[in-house]
């Protein structure tokens, strides 16, 4: 290899110039991350090539935006992190910038796009940390990635915290449901008051005792009758 400042040629790849200490950027990595940024692209212009043929047809079209989905996935989990320190700079201004916190927070238990994108965040600052870490174009990198966690973190609480308000919301609900059953039910099987006393209705015309408890709300009655009236009872009398 050859060193672009100082004009030293070495054997083997190295990432700093053992001449003149200066970074050796030859390699692919920003043109790699500028391929990575078009493949990502083209697979946009696919999905919404698509959804325009789908709104073309007269039947429902089945949902496959999921398989495009996964086809940005799988080019971020197999894109290898460079080695240069701009090529790393270079991914981390590309990565930071197309992850969602707020989708990261919601499919926080899916791999999702998100997530293939902070892991692969978490790798090029890493690696930026080990191989460049007195390096000036290195304090960019922590600050995106500060940032990228900072969101991160954010989504992820408030997202917490909304899940408990609706737990809470459901425990009150389900405290005031339990509370209006108990009530319904005392109110069903509890004794309604009808201004008699059973013994008041003895020896009184069952019509007439009908006619009373259906002004009390009764209406559901079920007569029974003997063959014969009992002694001082006339036919028709209520005798239990």
């Amino acid at each position: 290899m050859k060193c672009k400042n100082c004009g030293e040629v070495f054997d083997g790849y190295k990432f700093y110039c053992p001449t003149c200490g200066c970074t050796i950027e030859e390699e692919i990595g920003p043109s790699a991350v500028e391929e990575l940024a078009k493949k990502l692209s083209k697979i946009d212009e696919e999905k919404s090539a698509w959804l325009l043929e789908s709104k073309k047809k007269e039947d429902e079209p089945e949902d496959m935006s999921y398989m495009f989905e996964e086809k940005k996935i799988n080019l971020i989990q197999a894109f290898p992190i460079p080695n240069t320190i701009e090529g790393i700079f270079e991914f981390m201004i590309l990565a930071s910038s197309n992850f969602d916190a707020n989708m990261y927070a919601k499919n926080i238990n899916t791999k999702d796009i998100s997530d293939a994108w902070l892991v692969k965040i978490e790798q090029a600052y890493r690696k930026a940390d080990v191989m460049f870490g007195e390096h000036p174009r290195f304090v960019k990198i922590k600050e995106m990635y500060d940032k990228v966690i900072k969101e991160k973190d954010a989504a992820v609480n408030e997202r917490k915290a909304q899940r408990k308000k609706w737990v809470f919301f459901a425990f009150v609900v389900s405290g005031i449901a339990a509370v209006a059953i108990a009530i319904w039910v005392c109110v069903l099987f509890s004794p309604v008051a009808i201004g008699k006393s059973d013994e008041a209705f003895l020896g009184q015309y069952v019509g007439s005792v009908i006619s009373y408890l259906e002004e009390k709300g009764f209406d559901n009655f079920n007569v029974s009758g003997t063959v014969s009236a009992p002694e001082g009872y006339d036919a028709g009398d209520v005798i239990s």
